[in-house]
This record gives structure tokens, sequence and C-alpha cells, in this order.
């Protein structure tokens, strides 16, 4: 089983995000609500890491101010 992976992409204007959200709908991508997130006592998305392409863990909060859109890939 191939480990859960967490893409995080960000941009400047909501619009960007309606159309990065449009195009994985298009492509067959389907979304769930995760309701595992509220036993979590983080405040917000920025008091989280994530790993980046290279596997270096980035802080979150360093997108504060930005348009996140932020998918969560689990494989098998």
């Amino acid at each position: 089983m191939t480990p859960k992976r967490v893409h995080v992409c960000c941009c400047e204007k909501s619009k960007d995000q309606e159309a990065w959200i449009s195009a994985l709908i298009q492509s067959g991508a389907t979304f769930v609500e995760d309701k595992t997130l509220a036993m979590v006592t983080a405040k917000s998305l920025f008091d989280f890491t994530a790993l980046d392409i290279d596997k270096q863990e980035v802080n979150l909060n360093k997108f504060k101010g930005k348009v996140c859109l932020v998918v969560n890939v689990a494989c098998e």
C-alpha cells in the first residue's frame, strides 16, 4: 500500500483556485469531507507542515495571505 500524500497548491486569486477545482472534477476527481480534522487541535491550515516535492518539510504558514488548494491523495 502506498502512503498518503498531500499536495499543496497556492495562488494569488480565488479565480485560479476555482479553475484548479474545475479541472480536477473534469478529470474524474471526487471530493469527500474529512471529518477527522475536527479532532485535531490545530486552529487553521497554517498550523500544519507538509512535505514539498523534494521531501523537505515546509511550514504551511509560509502561504498565509494567499489562496491555497490542498489536495490530500491516497494511492493504493
